[in-house]
């Protein structure tokens, strides 16, 4: 079920601190480690592959001076508390809160796309940040956000306009900063489409004049750039 090791940078003195043993302890650790820059490390165990609602991963953290190990969280399932992380956690610029994600269920067939959650150091005050929920929304984020600046990223590996997921941001809101936001940032997934008529013919010594429409499905909106392309005549036509 998965344990937490030590190792020399030479591979010399493997030793091995942790079985996780499942039940109330978690199993299936998940994604790397974080260093608190003193003595404890966190992390989370994903618990069992499937739809096991009394077994939906933790979040754990491992005193490496006093080799204690305690759970300080486990996932009850929920709008409001989720589960199945499959990644590890963050810390805030102030060294007072963590912050995670949780896969959710409804890859294991359940109906919910996990959260962005937050919480203290010491397990207390275990929040929901952001519940995915499909579509632009975004669903099942993966692997551990990204801390800079004060705003969180990540990717989701579910929704956004095809499905295949999205890039979200989500501004901390420990960091001193007034604005709390989930966005979606571009990825280009679409090519611009001309919704008018794209061709034009003009008899010789006469003057034409067409107008040309086109719209961009990404989210955000993206800049239109028109050009004149292709054809020994493009030259004679100009874009005001």
């Amino acid at each position: 079920m998965g344990t937490l090791f030590r190792i020399k940078p030479d591979g010399s003195a493997f030793e091995t601190l942790v079985h996780f043993a499942g039940g109330t302890q978690g199993k299936y650790p998940y994604d790397s480690l974080l260093f608190d820059g003193s003595h404890t490390l966190y992390g989370t165990a994903m618990g069992t592959y499937g739809l096991e609602l009394s077994d939906l991963g933790v979040i754990f953290k491992y005193d490496i001076t006093s080799r204690a190990y305690s759970v300080l969280h486990k996932f009850a399932g929920g709008a409001n508390d989720s589960g199945k992380p499959n990644g590890s956690v963050a810390l805030s610029p102030n060294g007072t809160t963590l912050y995670g994600t949780t896969y959710g269920d409804d890859a294991f067939g359940g109906n919910e796309f996990g959260i962005l959650y937050q919480m203290n150091l010491d397990g207390t005050g275990f929040t929901k940040l952001y519940e995915f929920s499909g579509g632009m929304a975004g669903a099942s984020p993966m692997q551990t956000p990204l801390l800079i600046d004060g705003a969180l990223y990540g990717m989701t590996s579910y929704g956004g306009a095809e499905n295949y997921g999205l890039i979200y941001r989500y501004q901390a809101a420990d960091t001193m900063m007034a604005q709390r936001s989930l966005a979606a940032l571009n990825v280009n997934a679409y090519s611009p489409t001309i919704t008018s008529s794209n061709a034009i013919s003009v008899s010789e010594n006469n003057l034409a004049l067409m107008a040309v429409t086109a719209t961009d499905a990404d989210i955000p909106v993206q800049p239109l750039t028109y050009l004149i392309s292709g054809g020994p005549d493009a030259a004679l036509f100009n874009i005001n």
